[in-house]
Parts: C-alpha cells; sequence; structure tokens
C-alpha cells in the first residue's frame, strides 16, 4: 500500500499507551485499583484494564518490570478474584496472554 509514513504514525500513537499506563495503571498501591469505575473507567477496575494492550504484550511486560513481575501480578490478578468477566474487554479474550513462560489461568478455566 505504499503508506510506510502513515503505518509509523498510527504505530506511534499506538505506542503512546505507555505514558497512560505509567500514569493510571503501574502502581497497584493506590485504593481504588479494584473499585469499578476508579478514575473515569467505564465498567471496569485499573487491575481489569491494565491487560488490555494486546498489540504490545512484549511492552506491557517491559512496562511491569520484566517477565517475573509480569507473571507474579497475573497470578495476583487471579488469585485474589479480580478477574470479573462483565461485559467490558478483559483479559479472557486474550487466553491469559501470550507469554514467553506459560501460567494457568484457574479462575475462567483457559491455560495457555
Amino acid at each position: 500500500m505504499n503508506k510506510t509514513a502513515e503505518a509509523n504514525a498510527y504505530k506511534q500513537k499506538a505506542l503512546s499507551y505507555k505514558d497512560y499506563w505509567n500514569k493510571d495503571f503501574k502502581d497497584l498501591t493506590k485504593r481504588d485499583v479494584d473499585q469499578m469505575q476508579a478514575r473515569g473507567l467505564y465498567q471496569g477496575t485499573i487491575w481489569q484494564y491494565r491487560w488490555f494492550v494486546p498489540f504490545d504484550v512484549a511492552g506491557l511486560i517491559e512496562l511491569t518490570d520484566g517477565e517475573t513481575n509480569f507473571i507474579d501480578q497475573l497470578k495476583t490478578f487471579f488469585s485474589k478474584d479480580l478477574y470479573n468477566h462483565a461485559n467490558e474487554p478483559d483479559i479472557r479474550h486474550r487466553r491469559c496472554l501470550t507469554l514467553p513462560a506459560p501460567i494457568p489461568c484457574p479462575n475462567i478455566g483457559c491455560t495457555p
């Protein structure tokens, strides 16, 4: 299609999610991370929406300070029953994400 410049511009725009992610989704110690509609989110929590980066899982792993932290946080997400399959996109649609090291997601019955 010969629209490399346009494609690169949209790619950079998509990757700007990292700025928002670091501002709103990185710190899980804030008291509202498991509250519905916290910080203007609609029908979801910080814990839920933080995983919704299906186009850049490698970047998301980097944002969580590496694969070990990423997997630990994902395990916490499921072990504390923070998963909620309401009507908004959630982690189940990503089949527990594509990880270099597969981990089970027992709450929702899928294994990578």
